[in-house]
């Protein structure tokens, strides 16, 4: 019966090509079907050398069993995101007005007065007062005006001020995050910062992967889920990459996310420009 489906779409039959432990399986079963099975070709270690000669159309496995390019390329992220994490904790921190001369100013038996001057705060929220201050509008190149309604019809089902956010995240720190899924039907999209998330691009800036970092209401604080994104799927991990639930398959084609990035990162910032005067300025001003 799939000899024939294949076939009534102008192929002349399929191959089943064994790769680890299902392939064994199916070398111990070939035997009855000498026309389909061509052999094993090797473990799951040898599976993207195998894809990599261009003749296999379609991958079918276990979940234990799937290419271990995913777990790899997840694990370095993370690693990457930890790292980064230390960076992008001290921009918050400083947006939120706990700057290290506020924190750290000495005490002394003098009235110790500490003053808070958050300059940072200040001009990221201009800076996306400017940016944001009047409402985006759309063109098309073709004259399409049925596009641009459904582009705003879309995006009215949007938080108001996602446009806010991600402007704010973006000044913060550098670089911002917008997720997109299907909430009852309609489109929707969340903004995420690199303090929830880290994404892997090839080198057109594409995403390939993304790692969303988050908390459930009422769990162990220390205790967090990794969601990763590829362009079918959703799969849902503990902090350990244990699988915590089946992976999801997502509505779009590719992954999922979008990114803004200054030209030089977080080197652009506010933050990168004016962290120092800050500190030295409230220094200056407490007694």
């Amino acid at each position: 019966e799939a000899v024939e489906v294949a076939k009534s779409v102008g192929a002349k039959g399929f191959r089943l090509v064994g790769c680890t432990c299902v392939g064994q399986d199916l070398q111990l079963r070939g035997e009855h079907y000498k026309e389909i099975f061509a052999g094993h070709a090797g473990n799951n270690y040898t599976s993207e050398a195998v894809l990599a000669t261009g003749a296999v159309d379609m991958v079918v496995s276990e979940f234990n069993c799937t290419i271990p390019g995913l777990e790899p390329i997840a694990d370095k992220l993370k690693a990457e995101f930890d790292k980064r994490k230390i960076l992008y904790s001290s921009m918050d921190r400083y947006y939120k007005g706990e700057t290290d001369a506020f924190r750290d100013y000495p005490t002394t038996d003098r009235s110790n007065r500490k003053v808070r001057t958050n300059h940072i705060k200040m001009f990221v929220d201009e800076e996306v007062a400017y940016l944001t201050g009047n409402k985006l509008t759309y063109l098309n190149r073709l004259g399409n005006k049925d596009v641009i309604r459904d582009i705003e019809f879309a995006l009215n089902n949007n938080n108001t001020c996602l446009d806010i956010e991600l402007a704010t995240v973006l000044n913060i720190f550098g670089t911002a995050y917008e997720v997109y899924y299907l909430h009852k039907g309609e489109f929707k999209a969340k903004v995420v910062d690199p303090m929830q998330g880290i994404a892997y691009k090839n080198i057109e800036g594409e995403v390939e992967l993304f790692l969303y970092f988050y908390r459930k209401e009422l769990d162990d604080v220390s205790k967090y889920y990794i969601d990763v994104y590829d362009e079918e799927y959703i799969y849902h991990f503990d902090e350990g990459f244990v699988q915590v639930a089946e992976p999801t398959k997502h509505y779009f084609d590719c992954v999922p996310v979008g990114i803004a990035e200054l030209k030089n990162g977080s080197s652009d910032t506010i933050y990168n420009s004016i962290k120092e005067l800050q500190d030295a300025y409230e220094s200056a001003l407490s007694d």
